[in-house]
């Protein structure tokens, strides 16, 4: 999903900021996940998905849009996929456009994130000291994308990581870094 907001006050004194947010659905050893970008903050959002009905898609994404609307984002747009579980959520939330784009459009700037999730939770696989269960899966994209949140990268205006623009909170590394996955 592409979400399009008003920016709430923030500490960094951004103003007049369209929040956009690229929604798109990922596979991950058989578990199914909706991803949201929202920019221009580049905030990583996801929710595990049981399946891709037009009630739990909708669902998801309220809970994406809720996360934003929490912090001080309005959201007015919502771009998604032709998909008809998508298509289906035209007008069911009110004040916010549900823009379906062309097949492909917005892939380009979603799949290095999504290939960037998979990328750390393989390896974060690798490095655990036991086989991981299936049902520990929706935990581990859920730690991934919570870390690659506290990253800047080039896609990042300014040297503040998309969850400190969000929240206006510096991250604490030694409290929330103490842990790894799986201890």
């Amino acid at each position: 999903f592409f979400f399009q907001a008003e920016d709430g006050i923030r500490d960094y004194k951004v103003t007049g900021v369209q929040t956009c947010a690229l929604p798109i659905f990922m596979h991950v050893a058989g578990e199914k996940f909706m991803v949201s970008l929202s920019e221009p903050l580049n905030l990583i959002m996801t929710a595990h998905v049981p399946n891709l009905d037009q009630i739990t898609l909708g669902q998801a994404l309220q809970g994406h849009l809720d996360i934003l609307q929490m912090f001080g984002f309005r959201v007015r747009i919502v771009r998604v996929d032709p998909h008809k579980s998508m298509v289906c959520l035209r007008g069911r939330f009110p004040g916010i456009e549900i823009d379906i784009t062309g097949a492909g459009d917005h892939l380009p700037v979603v799949d290095v994130r999504i290939r960037h999730i998979k990328e750390n939770a393989r390896t974060l696989i690798q490095s655990l000291d036991f086989d991981l269960p299936r049902a520990f899966i929706k935990y581990l994209i859920t730690y991934c994308v919570s870390r690659m949140n506290v990253r800047t990268g080039s896609a990042s205006s300014g040297h503040l990581c998309p969850r400190v623009k969000m929240t206006g909170r510096k991250v604490n590394y030694k409290t929330e870094f103490a842990l790894k996955f799986g201890d």
